[in-house]
């Protein structure tokens, strides 16, 4: 008798109204997967809650004046670009979603970094669900275990250590996990044909974009699913398509009337996309397809891992390089697959395809972005390849009866193994910034940024150390650090400028005032730089230089706090005692706790005969002071 060939049919969607079409099959079939995935999630990133801020964790927390007004900034959020609350630069990109939600745990537990951490693995297990819920609906007509093997790789794949490690990466965290849920209420509307659910779904795509832009992408996803998986007639594929392109239209319009840019309003330097640096276009494609190569290798071998591929860690490359041609002829050979696979429905195409699409907006390649690699980008684009990867193992596992799924368990559970312990130990260097720049120094030597990162953190060990031995240890070391740092990039400002602080803080005034001006040789509107010299010569008694400084310093930037101050302390030398108490006053409001403000107001007043007023202020010195002291 002649056997038949298994074949896996597309979903045919059924109207029904009961609620339960969507959660098919029994309460273990549900639960019990719900809750290994939940566990699974909190077992590799749990020990991330006990964690430090980190890298850029501050710009969207503690030093975000919105997020720290809680509940009370979260309507000022959605009026101002991402940024506005840490930078005042309202341009680039605008998720007030994000911000919101973390207004919102400031509002109840203050800055507790460890509540940010735990949020960050609750969304990331709570997306390890949906995942799984959409799955299983969307390969309904295929075996029960591949929607759980697809959504058990996901999470554990070490490529999310950043993600969900790192507080700022909040972002792709609730963008992909509200995504998740305007697609299963998309297939709930293809299924029931109910108004209600494409309004829902319509509605999280909106709160997708509001969280982050790149999820753009999903006016292409969304066609794309209701093709590959379902027996929707192209006609209402692309009718249920529109309002989505629609609501992405909306939200262009409202981020254009809230950002005064929606692009960088600086040239992109080298420091932030290494493919500024390249000298023909040739070369700069030649490197963008090397990165883009090193996002595949990642994927599928997630060591070394690193925080920072900036600038040089990733030199350019050039056309006739190996790894290029291998890169470029691996995209040729996927996109190939992809297009074949295409009419024939072939779900390893689709995560293929899938993969291309979430990268496209990442990739250098269309438009250039403020980074040259980042594993954060592959957070996404990820579930394509977890998606194709399970698909490809099954095919080479497929009898004509059925799926041998015995190798395939074990070959994953082998997989899962070692990818959780990848991800439990990385997630150990980004317990803080010492832990994590000190870590990846050893895997991104080459970077600038990597090597005046740690620098930095040496230097504030070198300010709070009080041992002589150790403070000298810490100082050489990030000299050091920063002196290699601008040997890879000699054009690199923040290093000068470091360095000089540093300097200035070890009372080499020299070495500092060399480092200054450098630092406002490459760029000249450096207003720290000016007010630093300044100082160097105010203490040299040297005023006619210092004025000359600490007033270019206050042209560049009146609202600084210690440049109010010292352009005030200018003005007193000079007797001009109004102004310069107008701008001693103006430097407290900007910053209440400045000793040396409320002294130099002490002798003003008393320079004036004002013995009630200098005494007052006298007093408040004295009691930050002893304030400071404890």
């Amino acid at each position: 008798m002649k056997q038949k060939k298994t074949t896996y049919k597309n979903h045919i969607p059924k109207k029904q109204s009961s609620e339960k079409s969507f959660f098919s099959g029994s309460l273990k079939e549900n639960v019990l997967p719900i809750l290994a995935l939940f566990i699974f999630a909190f077992i590799l990133y749990g020990n991330t809650i006990s964690h430090d801020y980190a890298l850029d964790d501050e710009i969207i927390t503690r030093k975000n004046i919105f997020v720290q007004e809680g509940f009370k900034g979260i309507p000022t959020v959605f009026t101002k670009g991402y940024l506005y609350g840490f930078n005042r630069a309202n341009d680039q990109s605008y998720r007030p979603i994000v911000l919101a939600n973390l207004a919102i745990e400031t509002g109840i537990w203050g800055n507790n970094p460890h509540v940010n951490h735990f949020f960050n693995v609750l969304f990331y297990a709570l997306t390890g669900i949906l995942l799984f819920l959409f799955l299983k609906k969307l390969l309904i007509n295929f075996p029960k275990q591949i929607p759980l093997l697809i959504s058990f790789l996901f999470l554990a794949h070490p490529i999310h250590t950043e993600v969900v490690a790192n507080i700022k990466s909040r972002d792709e965290l609730l963008g992909f996990m509200i995504s998740l849920g305007c697609l299963i209420y998309l297939f709930k509307y293809i299924e029931t044909n109910k108004m209600s659910s494409l309004l829902a779904s319509l509605g999280l795509y909106l709160a997708t974009l509001l969280t982050k832009e790149n999820f753009i992408t999903m006016i292409a996803i969304i066609p794309l699913l209701l093709y590959f998986f379902t027996k929707t007639p192209i006609k209402k594929i692309i009718y249920t398509s529109l309002p989505f392109a629609f609501v992405f239209l909306f939200y262009m319009m409202l981020r254009a009337s809230i950002l005064d840019a929606v692009t960088f309003n600086e040239k992109m330097d080298v420091i932030n996309n290494s493919l500024m640096a390249a000298k023909t276009l040739s070369d700069q494609l030649s490197t963008n397809f090397f990165i883009l190569g090193k996002y595949i290798l990642l994927l599928f071998f997630p060591h070394p891992l690193s925080y920072d591929y900036s600038f040089n860690q990733i030199q350019i490359m050039h056309l006739q390089d190996f790894s290029v041609i291998a890169s470029v002829l691996l995209y040729v050979a996927l996109i190939v697959i992809a297009v074949i696979g295409i009419k024939k429905k072939n779900p390893i195409a689709f995560g293929i395809i899938f993969f291309l699409i979430s990268m496209s907006v990442v990739s250098n390649l269309f438009i250039k972005i403020g980074s040259t690699l980042g594993e954060r980008f592959l957070y996404t684009p990820s579930l394509g390849f977890c998606f194709a990867i399970v698909f490809l193992l099954i095919s080479f596992l497929k009898t004509e009866k059925k799926i041998n799924f015995k190798p395939l368990n074990i070959f994953m559970i082998i997989v899962l193994v070692l990818f959780s312990f990848k991800t439990i130990s990385r997630n150990e260097a980004w317990k803080n910034n010492f832990t994590l720049f000190s870590t990846d120094i050893s895997t991104s030597p080459n970077s600038a940024r990597a090597n005046t990162s740690l620098a930095y953190e040496y230097m504030q060990l070198t300010q709070s150390s009080v041992n002589p031995e150790q403070k000298s240890e810490y100082f050489n070391k990030a000299i050091e650090l920063y002196n290699k740092s601008i040997s890879i990039y000699p054009k690199y400002v923040e290093s000068f400028y470091n360095k000089g602080v540093l300097f200035l803080q070890m009372n080499q005034n020299d070495s500092a005032a060399y480092c200054f001006r450098k630092t406002f040789t490459l760029e000249p509107k450096h207003a720290n730089a000016y007010n630093n010299l300044g100082m160097i010569f105010f203490q040299k008694k040297r005023n006619d230089s210092a004025e000359y400084y600490f007033f270019k310093a206050f042209k560049l930037d009146s609202n600084s706090a210690e440049i109010c101050g010292n352009y005030a302390l200018m003005l007193h030398n000079r007797n001009e005692f109004k102004n310069a108490e107008y701008y001693y006053l103006k430097s407290l409001q900007l910053n209440p706790a400045q000793i040396n403000v409320y002294g130099n107001l002490n002798i003003l007043y008393r320079q004036e005969g004002d013995t009630v007023k200098a005494n007052y202020y006298y007093r408040l010195m004295q009691n930050l002071q002893q304030q400071t002291s404890k």
